[in-house]
């Protein structure tokens, strides 16, 4: 059964619905107020929470925010308890992350069907993410190594060579190799940087770690516009690039904003040619700061982009490309890591990946 957190300040009610609870065998954490129940929260992990909108001091939408933006709680199913049943009140919830609105007055029958139909729903992500993981045991298996040899070629034979002392080179010929070994070796060092952090990322999903929170970034306008050019110069392709950024505030370590923009450039500049624009639109939306990175290059279909996961690469034996494939899925469990999350889009031509991060306030 499930660990189920009840957050309600009116004792009788709070009481009644944990004992609907258990009579069905499940576990249940009891708070009274908003304060405490982030406190029980993110102390106990629970499988689900209930929470009461309508709370002294800090009411139930300013719950839901506060532990969207904590790893262990970000993707944790929340059930609001209201007695508003305007439209635009169940609008509000739901974009900030609400799973299902229960209105007061409801009955045992209402609240177990809900809780029900939110815990199959997480058996079936369980499940989901089982697969995904059996997928990428095998994918690893298949290109980890292929990834891992093709620098190395070119390293270690330019090194024999330059070792060897039967040959002998002019200068002008040494530059063009150590070049070579340059762009062969960060290839490679990227690659294994990649590595160790999608395997850090997803043992602290699966542990329920955190990164660092609550940092508060002032100007991502800016670190968007100097990542993406520096990209876009590495491929000779700077007047590809088409900025249009808003300033704002978000809470995001600058290392990992940064990561996320270059692996997602990179890939726009990689899978278009040179003369095809990339086009970077950033703007606060709501409580979300966007990013979105539209390439005109050959795209992805619907189906490739429901299945996209860490080392898969699509069409590899028809269009000969460099990576991983793993750039994507780190840019998106590290959107998830910090309360937002990323979404592709198929375009006629191109693909569009949208970035959204929660905003921040000084306050």
């Amino acid at each position: 059964m499930a660990r189920i957190l009840v957050i309600e300040d009116e004792a009788p009610l709070r009481e009644e619905i944990s004992e609907w609870l258990m009579f069905e065998g499940h576990e249940v954490i009891q708070a009274g107020d908003g304060r405490l129940g982030i406190e029980r929260a993110l102390a106990e992990h629970p499988d689900l929470i209930i929470s009461d909108i309508a709370m002294p001091e800090m009411d139930g939408h300013r719950v839901l925010l506060e532990l969207r933006t904590h790893a262990i709680t970000a993707l944790t199913p929340f059930i609001f308890l209201t007695a508003r049943a305007e439209r635009k009140d169940l609008r509000y919830g739901m974009e900030i992350g609400a799973d299902d609105y229960i209105t007061k007055p409801f009955t045992r029958e209402e609240l177990l069907a809900s809780v029900e139909m939110r815990l199959q729903k997480l058996v079936a992500i369980a499940a989901a993410n089982e697969n995904e993981l059996n997928n990428l045991r095998k994918t690893i298996i298949y290109f980890l190594p292929h990834e891992l040899r093709t620098p190395l070629v070119a390293i270690v034979g330019y090194g024999e060579m330059l070792a060897t002392e039967e040959f002998s080179f002019k200068p002008e010929d040494i530059w063009p190799m150590g070049k070579a070994i340059v762009k062969s070796g960060r290839r490679l060092q990227r690659l294994i940087e990649n590595y160790l952090l999608y395997a850090q990322i997803e043992v602290l999903i699966a542990t329920g770690g955190q990164r660092e929170d609550n940092v508060i970034l002032e100007h991502p306008h800016l670190v968007i516009r100097d990542t993406a050019r520096k990209s876009a110069q590495d491929v000779d392709r700077l007047v590809d690039l088409f900025l249009d950024l808003s300033p704002g505030m978000i809470r995001i370590p600058l290392k990992d904003l940064q990561k996320i923009l270059q692996e997602l450039v990179d890939n726009a500049f990689k899978f278009s040619k040179p003369g095809e624009q990339v086009q970077i639109y950033a703007q606060t939306d709501g409580n979300y700061y966007t990013i979105m990175i539209r390439d005109q290059g050959r795209g992805m279909s619907p189906e490739q982009i429901s299945q996209v996961g860490a080392y898969m690469q699509f069409d590899r034996y028809v269009y000969e490309q460099q990576g991983s494939g793993l750039g994507l899925i780190i840019a998106k469990r590290l959107a998830e890591l910090h309360g937002g999350g990323l979404t592709l889009e198929a375009l006629s031509p191109g693909v569009a990946v949208t970035v959204y991060l929660p905003i921040a306030t000084t306050d």
